[in-house]
């Protein structure tokens, strides 16, 4: 069941994940292929399988409850939509770390010579690593036992205040936004004083900076945080739009992560595409002056006493030979004719060519 807000869970979920997992697998031909496979590629493929289980998670919940006003679900159905929910949390702050690590890896790469942008790289990754695997336990004990996270009348259950649970949030929130935005800014000094041209220096800094996209769905995210809190409308409904943001968050970072490593393959097809052009054009100006060239017409004798114009038409085929009919001495794959001036029509030729006439003044002075 897809009531209320759950349908617009479900289309950001496949709008996200369908780009998402298509240049994960375009990522992993380029870099195969170059044969330039490195750590923040193992990052990246370490993150989708933990992606793909969120992206399950995020759909079942829709389909379980999540976005849907208190009145419109039972009980058992309250209880496996927020099953989902929580694992959807989990899932979440792991394929996250793999990916934004993976971000910070690709601009390591870069910074290989570079020592200070090196210690800091390593700084944010080691903040990302260290503030997500704390998240990530935290939802795991929060409540003991574990089952309570979604049936919280399981006997003998006991869970940290809910408080606790937002402050973490609030927290891991800022702390992701501030590593993308550091993640963004950072390759702009890096390719500085890098030698190449701008357009290419700018579209790397470019590609390298789309992570910052991730950070303003992490500041959304922040704002429905609250409403976790207090939803107004029943708690299935008032998470809805946290789980749309956290979802886009993560799948913005998985696309912006795999973007970046795609510009050889941009820059092939381009070149690709380019020279398929030049070629078309070359030889479009070939065959066209091909066509215009002949291998010469052969005058038939010109009798002395014959005093007149002649016309000889001729026959260039696209191969760019040319024949005349001298009463059977011309040569070419076409045939011609000469007329004297007292037969006003010009023949016709048959066959698929270029007809072209020629007007030869043969008077014998």
């Amino acid at each position: 069941m897809f009531y209320d807000a759950a349908p617009k869970l479900a289309a950001a979920v496949i709008i996200l994940a369908i780009p998402a997992f298509a240049l994960f697998g375009l990522r992993c031909y380029v870099r195969l292929t170059s044969a330039k496979w490195g750590w923040d590629d193992w990052m990246m493929s370490v993150a989708m399988p933990f992606f793909l289980i969120f992206t399950i998670s995020a759909l079942k919940a829709a389909d379980s409850g999540i976005g849907a006003y208190d009145y419109r679900t039972t009980a058992a159905e309250k209880v496996v939509a927020l099953k989902w929910f929580y694992l959807g949390q989990v899932f979440f702050c792991i394929s996250i770390m793999f990916a934004k690590v993976s971000i910070a890896l690709q601009l390591v790469r870069v910074a290989s010579q570079k020592r200070p942008y090196l210690v800091g790289l390593w700084c944010i990754v080691g903040t990302i690593v260290l503030s997500l695997s704390f998240t990530t336990i935290f939802l795991l004990s929060q409540c003991t036992p574990i089952t309570a996270n979604w049936l919280p009348s399981t006997p003998g259950a006991k869970c940290l205040p809910s408080l606790a649970l937002t402050v973490v949030s609030f927290t891991q929130s800022g702390i992701n936004i501030i590593t993308d935005w550091l993640c963004a800014v950072l390759p702009i000094p890096l390719l500085w004083d890098v030698k190449m041209n701008s357009n290419t220096k700018m579209s790397v800094v470019g590609l390298l900076g789309l992570g910052i996209f991730a950070s303003v769905s992490a500041m959304i995210r922040l704002n429905y945080t609250v409403s976790y809190m207090n939803p107004t409308d029943g708690y299935l409904y008032g998470v809805v739009n946290l789980v749309i943001w956290a979802y886009a968050e993560a799948g913005i970072a998985v696309i912006c992560g795999c973007t970046a490593c795609l510009r050889p393959l941009f820059s092939s097809v381009f070149r690709v595409g380019s020279s398929s052009d030049h070629k078309d054009t070359y030889a479009l100006q070939s065959r066209t002056l091909r066509s215009r060239s002949y291998n010469g017409v052969k005058l038939p004798s010109v009798d002395s006493r014959l005093a007149h114009k002649s016309v000889v038409t001729t026959h260039c085929s696209a191969a760019g030979r040319a024949g005349s009919d001298d009463g059977g001495g011309g040569s070419g794959s076409g045939s011609g004719s000469v007329k004297g001036d007292n037969e006003s029509q010009v023949q016709i030729l048959e066959g698929v060519g270029i007809h072209v006439k020629y007007e030869l003044d043969t008077r014998v002075q």
